[in-house]
């Protein structure tokens, strides 16, 4: 334990360690910075390929969603589905979210994102 702080999920009413908790930037909404599940059930239905169980997380943590890095991290870390968690991906998604390039994005940025990828992409496809 770094600091020795605990928090309680309230899903597996458990209290446990804050590593075991997803931190969040939403402190309007979560104000001690954590999601009030532990990473085990808040990723318990999340399909690492279907965005729809997911993005709703990302949101939560007001991190951005950006397609094209998820899809990296799936096609490195998620070759056997049957070996692959809720987890696999979207906690290594997060860490690279908390990368420098990445770190000031937040949800809302992932709109604008999106269009500026696909900008990119439609001016690489003209040349």
């Amino acid at each position: 334990m770094a600091d020795g702080k605990t928090l309680y999920c309230k899903t597996c009413n458990r209290t446990m360690d804050e590593n075991q908790f997803y931190q969040t930037k939403r402190t309007d909404k979560y104000p001690d910075g954590f999601l009030p599940e532990c990473k085990k059930c808040l990723t318990r239905h999340v399909d690492n390929w279907d965005p729809k169980t997911y993005l709703w997380i990302l949101e939560d943590i007001d991190v951005p969603y950006i397609e094209e890095e998820w899809t990296t991290l799936l096609d490195r870390y998620a070759k056997d589905p049957r070996k692959t968690t809720g987890m696999t991906i979207l906690g290594r998604y997060l860490s690279k979210m908390r990368m420098k390039q990445f770190s000031s994005y937040t949800w809302a940025d992932t709109e604008r994102l999106r269009e500026e990828m696909n900008a990119k992409k439609a001016e690489v496809m003209a040349r």
